[in-house]
C-alpha cells in the first residue's frame, strides 16, 4: 500500500463545536500512536488535524512514504522497538488493533496512568454523521456488507473498519459527516471509553481469539464494551437466539431491540418468507420486507438479515431501501462459497471460517458426505462445539498447518482422520479421499497466519487448486 498517496483528504475535516467537545484534551497534548500500519498512519494524520503533538512508535520498520510525511510535519518516530524514553511524556496512547494487552506500550501506560484509546475511539470522536457498528464472533462482514447495501440506497454511506479500510482512513477520505457502517473487533473495543455509535449490533458470542485475549472472560468483556458505553439515546441490537449474549446483556442502559428466529416478545423475526416486527408477543400484520429474493442461505444468514434490518430501522432507513438492499445482496467470497465440481466432488470455500461455531454453520448446510479440511494457526482452546456435527455429517477430516497435530489428537473420537502439514498437499489428500457426490469443505476453524497472510489468500489458494483439479486453469 502506498502510504504517501492513499490518505488524501477528499474534503476538509469539519471540526465543529460538537466534534471539538468530543476531542477536548487532545489539542496541544502529546499523543503517542503505536503502530505504523494503515490505522496507525491514519490516526497520526487525524491527531495532527486535531492539534495534537504526535509521535509514532513502531515495533517494525516504518514505510518510507510515511517517514517522509512524519519528517515534513515534525512527527517524532522510533522503529524496531518501543522504548520508555520515547513514550515518556505522552498523555494519550492510540493503539492499532494488533497491539496486544501484554505489549510494552500498554504495560507502560498502565504503570503511568496514561489513557489508552483504540483507533476507533479516536476516529469516532471525529465523526458527526450517523454511525452503526457491528460486532460478534461470526457474521460481522456479511452483516456489515448487507447493511451497507441497504443504507446506501437511503443515504450516502461508507463501509469501513475491520472489514478493510480503517475508520480513521474513512474519516480522512470521506469527511466527518458521512454515514458509516463499521465492523469492529474485540481488539478494537478493548480500548474504548466513550465510543457510542447511533446503533450497535452484537450478532453472537462464542470462544475466539484466545491467542490474543488472556482468557475467555476478557474476550467476552471486550466484545460487550460496545454495549456498556451506550446510553438510552442509542440503540443496541441483540441476537435473542444467543443464550450467552442474552445472559450477559440484561442490565444495560441502551434502548434494546432484539432479533431472532426463535419466539420473542418484542423485536424483529421471520414469519414465512417475510421479516416482521413483534410487539408484546403479537406478530404485526404489515411485513418489513420480503426474503423471496434473498440469496444468502442458512439460518445464520437469516439472522444476519434480521440484524441488518433492525439496525436500518433504528437509523430511520426506509422499508423500500431495506427491500432493495436485501434483494441486491450477493454471497461474499470465502464464505461457504460453492466453487463447482471436480471429478464429481463439490468444492466449497469457507476460508473465512476461523471458529468452531462458524464451521458448525457451514457443515449444517450439507446433509452428509462432507470431507472437512481444517487447520492453520490455532486461536481457541477447544473445538468441542463442532463435535456433534462432525459425528452426524462428516465422512473424513484432513487437518493441516501448525494446528494439525493438536487437532488430530483432539478429534480422537473420530477415526477417519489424518494430517498433512502443507496446505496444498492437504487439499489434494482430501480430494483423493472424497467420492462422487460428496463435498470437500474448506472450513479451517483457525487463522491463516501459519502459511498465508490472510483468509483471502488461503481461499484463493484453495480456488487455484480446485481449478487445476477441475481442468479449469
Amino acid at each position: 500500500m502506498d502510504f504517501g498517496g492513499h490518505f488524501t483528504i477528499g474534503r476538509p475535516l469539519e471540526l465543529k463545536a460538537a466534534l471539538m467537545k468530543r476531542l477536548r484534551g487532545v489539542s496541544g497534548q502529546a499523543v503517542a500512536v503505536i503502530g505504523s500500519g494503515e490505522s496507525g498512519v491514519a490516526s497520526a494524520k487525524l491527531l495532527l488535524k486535531a492539534g495534537a503533538v504526535v509521535r509514532i512508535s513502531s515495533s517494525g520498520p516504518i514505510p518510507e512514504p510515511f517517514k517522509r510525511w512524519c519528517a515534513k510535519h515534525r512527527v517524532l518516530m522510533e522503529a524496531g522497538e518501543h522504548t520508555a524514553d520515547f513514550l515518556s511524556g505522552a498523555k494519550i496512547l492510540v493503539v492499532s488493533p494488533g497491539v496486544k494487552p501484554s505489549s510494552f506500550p500498554i504495560r507502560h501506560a498502565r504503570r503511568h496512568g496514561i489513557p489508552v484509546w483504540s483507533e476507533i475511539e479516536l476516529a469516532w470522536r471525529m465523526t458527526s454523521g450517523k454511525f452503526v457498528a457491528v460486532t460478534g464472533t461470526n457474521g460481522k462482514t456479511t452483516t456489515c456488507t448487507l447493511l451497507w447495501e441497504i443504507i446506501r440506497r437511503h443515504h450516502d454511506c461508507h463501509l469501513c473498519g475491520n472489514i478493510g479500510n480503517s475508520l480513521a482512513a474513512s474519516v480522512l477520505e470521506k469527511g466527518a459527516a458521512t454515514w458509516r457502517v463499521v465492523e469492529v473487533s474485540s481488539f478494537q473495543m478493548k480500548y474504548i471509553s466513550r465510543f457510542r455509535p447511533d446503533a450497535a449490533v452484537v450478532l453472537n458470542l462464542s470462544p475466539n481469539h484466545l491467542d490474543w485475549h488472556p482468557h475467555l472472560a476478557d474476550y467476552y468483556q471486550s466484545k460487550l464494551r460496545i454495549a456498556e458505553c451506550l446510553t438510552p439515546r442509542q440503540t443496541l441490537i441483540l441476537n435473542h437466539d444467543d443464550a450467552t449474549l442474552v445472559r450477559r446483556t440484561t442490565k444495560l442502559r441502551a434502548r434494546k431491540v432484539n432479533f431472532g428466529l426463535k419466539k420473542l416478545r418484542d423485536g424483529i423475526t421471520i414469519a414465512g418468507d417475510h421479516i416482521r416486527e413483534v410487539q408484546n408477543g403479537i406478530l404485526q400484520p404489515q411485513p418489513v420486507a420480503s426474503l423471496k429474493h434473498y440469496r444468502l442461505k442458512g439460518a445464520h444468514n437469516l439472522q444476519n438479515a434480521l440484524a441488518a434490518t433492525a439496525a436500518a430501522l433504528a437509523l430511520g432507513v426506509s422499508k423500500k431501501a431495506i427491500q432493495a438492499g436485501l434483494d441486491a445482496m450477493k454471497p461474499l467470497p470465502h464464505r461457504v462459497e460453492d466453487l463447482g465440481e471436480a471429478g464429481g466432488v463439490r468444492f466449497v470455500n469457507d476460508s473465512k471460517s476461523t471458529t468452531a461455531m462458524s464451521t458448525v454453520a457451514a457443515i449444517r448446510r450439507f446433509d452428509s458426505g462432507v470431507v472437512l479440511l481444517a487447520g492453520g494457526r490455532r486461536k481457541q482452546k477447544s473445538f468441542q462445539a463442532v463435535f456433534g456435527e462432525v459425528r452426524r455429517r462428516v465422512r473424513r477430516i484432513v487437518f493441516y498447518g501448525e494446528a494439525g497435530e493438536s487437532m488430530l489428537k483432539e478429534f480422537g473420537f473420530f477415526k477417519n482422520r489424518t494430517v498433512v502439514r502443507d496446505f496444498e498437499g492437504a487439499v489434494r489428500e482430501a480430494y483423493r479421499a472424497a467420492g462422487p457426490g460428496q463435498v470437500l469443505l474448506l472450513s479451517p476453524m483457525c487463522s491463516s497466519f501459519d502459511q498465508f497472510s490472510s483468509y483471502r489468500e488461503r481461499g484463493d489458494a484453495f480456488r487455484r487448486i480446485y481449478g487445476e483439479l477441475a481442468g479449469k486453469g
